[in-house]
């Protein structure tokens, strides 16, 4: 699960140097395959492990986690792995993305409710203004508060999924597609759904882990019924952009993955948020 052959790339690149005579490769045609490996929106209230939302369902962008973590050979993959926790963990997406920091057998329903009371979740933008349509990068820093170490731990189905969902100061979806959710073609539904996995970060005492998701400033309509037929199965329907956003101040919230955590009703470990203004060029 979730790796790709990159082990024989530099191989490949000595045969190339050493035969400068040799016709470079064809580019293969499209193909249904090929169609259907698109990117595909995550339920805020699924990648949580059942915790209750507050959030609509597809109300946002998703993001996961990246899927060129692992050479093919299990040992490349190993030797090159990230450490599953420390002090100060810079990429923890990149950490979570990999499949040496999975818990063997775990699941997201068997894990227990923590409460993590030393941990303090916080997401700043990098820009307080963005224009409608426009970009920015939303950082979450994971804060370890306390005098031992902290378990997180995060669902992959079979990538870690974030979604970011705008909202108005009033508490009203900003971004969330017009209408009832469609249905999944059959071709979809009758397949099964990938592996739920648990992966897992341990934070050293006042040690932080931060993770930066994408954020478009847009609204959502659900896709074209071609692109449905690419959805993963398991997952729900996917959406497209429907055009920027009105100028006005929201409410981003970053939707995350983290399962086995007790919290409120307001989802302060799950769904951080901060506030950022749309309008001007």
């Amino acid at each position: 699960m979730r790796r790709t052959a990159t082990a024989s790339l530099p191989f490949l690149l000595l045969v190339l140097t050493a035969c400068p005579n040799t016709p470079p490769p064809q580019e293969p045609e499209n193909s249904e395959e090929s169609e259907g490996k698109k990117d595909k929106d995550t339920d805020p209230t699924a990648v949580m492990g059942g915790n209750t939302s507050s959030l609509g369902t597809n109300s946002g962008a998703s993001y996961s986690g990246p899927k060129g973590e692992h050479a093919t050979i299990k040992d490349e993959a190993d030797k090159k792995a990230a450490p599953c926790g420390g002090p100060k963990i810079p990429d923890l997406l990149a950490v979570i993305s990999q499949t040496s920091c999975e818990v063997p057998k775990a699941t997201p329903e068997g894990l227990p409710q923590r409460d993590l009371k030393d941990l303090d979740v916080k997401v700043t933008s990098d820009v307080a203004k963005v224009a409608g349509g426009g970009k920015a990068n939303l950082t979450v820093t994971f804060t370890n508060k306390g005098a031992v170490e902290v378990p997180l731990d995060f669902i992959a189905d079979p990538e870690p999924h974030f979604e970011v969902a705008a909202y108005t100061l009033k508490g009203k979806p900003a971004d969330k597609p017009a209408g009832a959710e469609p249905a999944l073609p059959s071709s979809v539904t009758d397949q099964a759904p990938p592996e739920r996995a648990i992966s897992r970060v341990t934070l050293s005492p006042k040690g932080t882990a931060k993770l930066t998701v994408p954020w478009e400033a847009v609204k959502y309509k659900w896709a074209s019924a071609d692109r449905a037929k690419g959805a993963l199965p398991g997952q729900h329907y996917p959406r497209e952009s429907a055009g920027p956003l009105p100028n006005g101040k929201y409410v981003v919230r970053v939707v995350m993955p983290l399962a086995g955590v007790s919290e409120g009703v307001d989802h302060e470990l799950t769904q951080p948020r901060t506030q950022v203004e749309v309008g001007g060029p």
